[in-house]
């Protein structure tokens, strides 16, 4: 049996991917990624060790009085931020020389603790144009979106955060990445668990949150998915610093490939183009794939459950009214999925008699 803890990283973009009328979002950045990396229990003690030295190597050099925080938008690039949380950005000043060393040393801990099998790492990637298009299609179908401005006009209060979550890159990359946690640790062991870690200070705009992710967990059966833990202070966890550590040279290396920023070849060199590594030789996308078929099976109740679940919690006589549960959406979607729709529908019977005549009928 082993026992893992995994900590998510976001770099890219968070917004949302369509306006309420289905407009596109432009973004900030044409891609997002969520990466995980996770280290086996036994040897956690160990990495945090081997990490932190670095860090207080760091520290002298600098001349801090604290150990700085590992965060690469901190670090590196032409214009780094003045400030972190009030404080001056401890690297403003850094020679880049000893910052690429420093970066180099960290991944060489990364590198040396995978070769060992005892620690791994994935990402998963949204191409924001692509994404946003399907929301488009969705939010501007006929009948779907009679559906959502249906919703809208009762409560807009209800649906911001209903269409927050609904249009979330992040939740997307979220429900993938989950599935791929726990098809890693099932590959190590039937009895094997990875527990999350939740950075309190990310900025996923409550998308990583303890209660979405323990959510996420119970709706798709993921067994596998032990303890949901919010870390006190980012800032002191080693994990979470190493998957700020990769997403980051992850999202760097995937803009570069997509054309979107010139060659940055000092990363490059120090986190040369990688797939992923995990713990163990499976091929982890195609387990995902046979043991839940078509991933949108799993991905769009998971996405519903949780948006629903935001307004039921702020009304539930609204969303027993007005949205169906889960379990019927997931029938409902089951039903039409090899159809390639566009949508499905998320008002309950009674509801949709409210809609304008020629609204009513379910969508195909």
């Amino acid at each position: 049996m082993k026992h893992f803890v995994i900590a998510f990283d976001d770099s890219g973009g968070v917004e949302a991917l369509c306006r309420w009328d289905g407009t596109p979002i432009p973004g900030d950045h044409p891609i997002t990624v969520l990466t995980g990396f996770f280290v086996d229990r036994v040897a956690q003690t160990e990495f945090e060790a081997r990490w932190n030295a670095i860090r207080r190597e760091t520290q002298a050099h600098l001349g801090f009085d604290t150990l700085p925080p590992v965060h690469m938008r901190l670090m590196w690039g032409r214009t780094l931020p003045p400030r972190y949380r009030r404080q001056p950005n401890p690297y403003l000043e850094a020679d880049f020389s000893d910052i690429q060393r420093w970066v180099s040393q960290y991944w060489a801990v990364i590198d040396e603790f995978v070769k060992r099998r005892l620690a791994g790492w994935f990402f998963n990637t949204l191409h924001r144009q692509a994404a946003a298009e399907a929301q488009r299609q969705y939010l501007q179908h006929p009948e779907f979106g009679q559906e959502m401005r249906f919703i809208r006009a009762r409560s807009r209060r209800l649906y911001r955060g209903y269409h927050r979550l609904t249009n979330s890159p992040l939740l997307m990359l979220y429900t993938r990445s989950l599935l791929y946690a726990a098809e890693i640790t099932r590959a190590t062991g039937a009895q094997s668990i990875m527990d999350v870690l939740v950075d309190s200070f990310g900025d996923s705009h409550g998308i990583d949150t303890a209660e979405t992710v323990t959510t996420m967990k119970r709706i798709a059966s993921l067994d596998h998915i032990g303890t949901v833990e919010r870390v006190a202070d980012g800032d002191a966890s080693a994990p979470v610093q190493a998957a700020d550590l990769i997403g980051y040279t992850r999202f760097r290396l995937e803009m570069m490939v997509g054309g979107h920023i010139r060659p940055d070849h000092a990363l490059a060199t120090i986190a040369p183009q990688r797939d992923g590594i995990s713990v163990t030789s499976a091929n982890i996308p195609h387990k995902v794939r046979l043991r839940h078929g078509d991933l949108r099976a799993v991905a769009i109740p998971l996405h519903y459950a949780l948006a629903r679940a935001f307004v039921a919690a702020r009304d539930p006589a609204f969303a027993e009214t007005y949205l169906v549960g889960v379990a019927e959406l997931r029938d409902r979607l089951h039903a039409v999925l090899a159809n390639e729709p566009v949508g499905v529908s998320v008002l309950t019977a009674a509801a949709r008699t409210q809609l304008p005549p020629g609204m009513a009928k379910t969508p195909d």
